[in-house]
């Protein structure tokens, strides 16, 4: 008789174990996965290129990716010219003002230490669809219609807070 067990969960045993021999009762505690660093990250420099291309062509990724080989001789794909876009905040022309290139306005976040500190409620109209179904079902001249009608809106509540 075989058992069959994952490769990826017998590394991850493993390496929890390791950690523990190394570390002990804090070697299994959670951890991020994210890298502490991002060697292949692209340079400061590029990045400062891209986004002042960004802002005085208003062009897009790809377009950007072509300029910066045509011009200054840099090859970047445009995942990753994106990629640099997004992190900078300029992924949308929507959110630039199109003579100067300037941020229109910025996005301004709400969060709070506990639960329900903020609480935002929206309330929506709803209409409200009467047992056996309404117009689509009956027909739009129906009794079984005008039914629909007398019962009059009805509102949906939808509340969130502000904590991450």
């Amino acid at each position: 008789m075989r058992t069959h067990s994952e490769h990826s969960s017998g590394t991850a045993w493993a390496s929890g174990t390791r950690r523990w021999r190394a570390h002990g009762e804090n070697g299994l505690v959670d951890h991020s996965s994210r890298p502490v660093t991002s060697p292949t990250r692209s340079a400061l420099d590029i990045a400062d290129l891209v986004e002042a291309l960004r802002r005085q062509t208003k062009y897009g990724p790809v377009r950007l990716t072509a300029d910066l080989q045509r011009l200054h001789g840099i090859t970047v794909a445009p995942a990753t010219v994106h990629r640099i876009l997004v992190r900078r905040g300029l992924d949308r022309l929507r959110d630039l003002d199109p003579p100067t290139g300037e941020q229109l306005r910025e996005v301004i976040h709400y969060e709070h230490d506990r639960v329900g500190d903020m609480v935002h409620v929206d309330i929506k109209k709803l209409g409200r669809i009467p047992t056996g179904g309404g117009w689509r079902m009956h027909g739009v001249g129906t009794d079984a219609a005008r039914a629909s009608r007398r019962l009059g809106p009805g509102t949906g509540q939808v509340g969130c807070t502000g904590h991450r």
